[in-house]
């Protein structure tokens, strides 16, 4: 959309800021079977987050801090997978769908389990409901991942 002319540089930057604060709710309902694949989606969006710079934890506060100059790096990545995930489904690639969803988008990293941690925080101290009391950790979530095929036969 950018390449294009529909959304300039600050448009693009506003919008993807909206979808990654958006994307927090996931978190707050992070073991929710019914959201799961939203749920990979955002972790694997942290994660691209993280890994550019974009969203990073301020050193001082532990905040939250945002880089809209890394908007463009971020997007790349996602529209790499994506490109990725369409090639795999056009050649009926189910084991590397796989591999990209389980092997790739949804294993958590150090950064996704600190804004899981921060969300943890804001349940706790009142900034919202505990409704799954047994997830005391962001490293242990009480879903697991299914077995990809090949480990199934």
């Amino acid at each position: 959309m950018h390449g294009t002319g529909v959304l300039d540089g600050p448009g693009l930057e506003n919008s993807l800021a909206h979808f990654a604060l958006d994307g927090l709710r996931y978190f707050s309902k992070y073991d929710s079977e019914a959201l799961r694949p939203y749920i990979i989606f955002m972790v694997y969006a942290y994660k691209a987050y993280g890994q550019h710079g974009y969203l990073s934890l301020h050193p001082e506060t532990g905040r939250l801090v945002l880089d809209p100059s890394k908007t463009l790096a971020v997007l790349d990545t996602f529209s790499e997978c994506f490109e990725r995930v369409l090639a795999a489904e056009d050649a009926s690639d189910g084991t590397a769908l796989e591999k990209i969803l389980y092997g790739e988008m949804s294993p958590e990293d150090e950064f996704v389990r600190s804004v899981l941690g921060l969300m943890n925080a804001a349940k706790s101290s009142g900034g919202g409901c505990d409704e799954r009391p047994e997830r005391n950790c962001t490293c242990h979530p009480t879903w697991s991942i299914p077995l990809c095929l090949e480990c199934q036969a």
